[in-house]
């Protein structure tokens, strides 16, 4: 049975902002994993090859022993190479001090990213963060963790913005200020899942309609060029389907939320396999409910998901294919279908 090798971590449903296209910040009941049950997990056979973790939250800076849960990590998986941090930048001081302290714990053979929210120039982000004085506690922010890279300290910095219609309007502005600033950043339409950070309900607050969503198809196909990630994102919007690969869909990602429930992504609740809480975690990734969501999970919510999130990594067999294909006689080619390495026949 195939392991996950990214593990997401919503370490605190606490958060410090007010965001529109977010509940979690009304849902938080102060329900976390301890650090005991994350040692508990993390020992799990099932998880031992992650390679990657990431930490999000709500805030997950908010939460004082995020330090310790970086530790217990570290000590539990020997391949994990990639850590990320997701933050809102809304806390400056908080911030810079809990990267110094993974900073400190994370060992050299683990690279820590650090991601924070960018979504508007001035009031604009104030609005979507439902806080005022947000962009400026967010430029903040960046110019402390900047300071930090400066000084020696290796970690990889990026923005992300989320695009509503409250800031629609302002994407190619945000580009270019960005830009000036020689920061990265990444933009993704908001999507309105019903689980995580339970956004369904809010839709009319924050979702795009045609018109603006075509505005972002367009900006989209602009960056494509030299990104895929805006390539498929765009195909999405005229689609409206995705037409990627998932590796949550394939077993190799999970997501683990502040009340323990247990799920290969956010986005539908419906893809819920258990919760620590009453099962150990192998029990949960080897059980019938596991076995029953990924049985369905591609017709059922991967096909219409408009997340860009988790895409297949491209294989050597994607390309070798298309060649069996063109060279093999069909009789061939459905023999070894019938050994189920996958090779499509073409029409007739």
């Amino acid at each position: 049975m195939q392991r996950p090798s990214r593990l997401t971590l919503a370490v605190t449903s606490a958060c410090n902002c007010r965001c529109r296209m977010c509940s979690i910040w009304e849902q938080n009941s102060g329900t976390v994993v301890t650090l005991d049950q994350y040692r508990t997990i993390f020992s799990s056979r099932s998880l031992a090859g992650v390679t990657n973790l990431s930490l999000t939250g709500g805030e997950p800076t908010l939460r004082k022993d995020l330090q310790d849960i970086v530790v217990i990590a570290m000590d539990s998986f020997p391949r994990l190479t990639q850590l990320s941090l997701n933050s809102n930048g809304f806390a400056p001081a908080l911030l810079e001090k809990q990267v110094q302290k993974i900073l400190s714990v994370q060992g050299s053979k683990c690279q820590l990213s650090v991601g924070l929210s960018f979504d508007g120039i001035d009031k604009v982000h104030d609005k979507v963060r439902g806080v005022q004085g947000a962009f400026s506690r967010l430029s903040d922010s960046i110019s402390r963790l900047e300071s930090l890279r400066k000084s020696g300290s290796l970690f990889g910095l990026s923005l992300r913005c989320t695009i509503t219609t409250d800031n629609v309007h302002q994407i190619r502005d945000i580009y270019s200020y960005c830009c000036r600033k020689r920061w990265p950043i990444i933009f993704a339409v908001a999507s309105a899942p019903d689980a995580y950070i339970s956004a369904e309900g809010k839709r009319d607050l924050f979702a795009l309609d045609e018109e603006k969503l075509e505005s972002c198809r367009v900006f989209f196909l602009e960056m494509a060029p030299n990104n895929a990630y805006y390539s498929r994102a765009a195909d999405y919007i005229k689609n409206r389907r995705r037409t990627f690969g998932c590796i949550g869909a394939e077993r190799r990602a999970v997501l683990i939320l502040p009340d323990g429930d247990v799920m290969p992504c956010g986005e539908r609740s419906r893809l819920l396999l258990g919760n620590i809480n009453d099962q150990p975690f192998d029990e949960i990734w080897t059980g019938e409910q596991a076995r029953k969501v990924f049985s369905t999970i591609r017709q059922d919510a991967c096909v219409a998901c408009p997340s860009q999130c988790y895409p297949t990594e491209k294989r050597l067999s994607d390309d070798i294919k298309p060649l069996l294909k063109a060279i093999l006689p069909a009789p061939v080619i459905k023999s070894l279908q019938r050994l189920k390495l996958n090779i499509p026949t073409a029409k007739r």
